[in-house]
């Protein structure tokens, strides 16, 4: 399908021609007014650009352009597609081993069953947690065929997550974690569109992206600096299936730089205090 880059917003839209069906749009101007903004959304409907990359700066065009139905890149996919290197990466800062702890996934579906799978390999047991256990049944299977995998699948609110030190949310909200009972000190890997913030006490971490570096491979646009580096990157991983993202992950040697919460980026010394 066809993926080009908002590069920069101006109330006078030109094109420039990148590579592979990419293009940027100049900023003359450090915010669209309303109006121009109409023209915006117009002009990209009439040019058939439906995946936007928004440049550092322009992100208060987010919700208009979702509002008219455009995908905006967030990185969450590339945060997705990248748990192996996240779960690295913390546990090397914590200095604890990962295959001997236990990782809790909260999903209301199956529809990333091969990430769940993929992950899960890397600990000792893996828990479930839904509050439909009905629409995991083909994830069910495919566990159970696995015979290196310890799992359980739980909905008790009062105790599916209360020992739970190492939670990845894949698509719950907050009202799926404020009727649960949560370990107080976890930390959360969230990759749900929407960020988490809980009304209860709790001291932990939520991670709600990730920043990352490329080398090898790159098209040409990843050369721009003025964008998220996850956010773009995930342009070149959109169509792609799990294999074939990690496949090409791989390929461009990512590696995770920081880590990023609602305040911003998470300190190692965050990581460090939670050993406990």
């Amino acid at each position: 399908m066809l993926k080009k880059i908002l590069y920069q917003i101006s109330t006078r839209i030109d094109f420039e021609y990148i590579s592979n069906s990419r293009y940027k749009i100049p900023l003359y101007t450090k915010k669209m007014s309303a109006r121009a903004q109409k023209k915006l959304i117009r002009y990209l409907a009439r040019n058939n650009i439906n995946r936007i990359v928004l440049a550092k700066g322009t992100e208060y065009l987010s919700n208009k352009l979702k509002e008219n139905d455009f995908y905006v890149f967030n990185g969450k996919m590339v945060f997705k597609y990248m748990l192996n290197e996240v779960i690295e990466y913390i546990f090397k800062i914590k200095h604890q081993c990962y295959r001997d702890e236990e990782v809790y996934v909260t999903v209301v579906d199956d529809r990333d069953t091969d990430v769940i799978i993929d992950i899960a390999k890397k600990f000792k047991n893996l828990n479930i947690v839904t509050d439909n256990i009905k629409k995991l049944k083909r994830l069910d299977k495919k566990l159970e065929n696995n015979t290196d995998i310890v799992y359980s699948i739980s909905n008790n609110k009062k105790k599916g997550l209360r020992r739970a030190k190492f939670i990845i949310n894949f698509n719950c909200g907050n009202n799926f974690f404020e009727s649960y009972k949560i370990n107080k000190d976890a930390i959360i890997l969230n990759l749900s569109a929407n960020g988490l913030s809980f009304r209860n006490a709790f001291s932990g971490i939520i991670v709600e992206k990730i920043l990352i570096t490329y080398f090898n491979s790159t098209p040409e646009t990843l050369k721009y600096t003025q964008f998220d580096s996850s956010e773009l990157y995930e342009s070149v991983l959109f169509n792609l299936k799990y294999v074939q993202a990690r496949n090409q992950i791989e390929l461009d040697d990512c590696k995770v730089c920081c880590l990023v919460g609602i305040r911003g980026v998470i300190s190692e010394r965050e990581f460090i205090a939670n050993n406990s």
